[in-house]
């Protein structure tokens, strides 16, 4: 996903990442914003808020 911040016009990606996945974002620069945890019939997920700055980049 891709948000536009209005007040600060700042243009980032976001994605919830799983835990195997987690390592290839950190590596193409996203930062964790959070971890979540969610429960799903039963079993407890955990994945991740990473944030990426577009404006970074510019």
């Amino acid at each position: 996903m891709c948000y536009f911040d209005l007040p600060t016009g700042q243009a980032r990606l976001t994605t919830d990442a799983s835990k195997a996945a987690l390592p290839f974002f950190l590596k193409h620069g996203f930062q964790v914003q959070h971890e979540n945890r969610i429960r799903r019939n039963g079993v407890k997920l955990i994945n991740y808020r990473v944030v990426y700055d577009l404006s970074q980049d510019f």
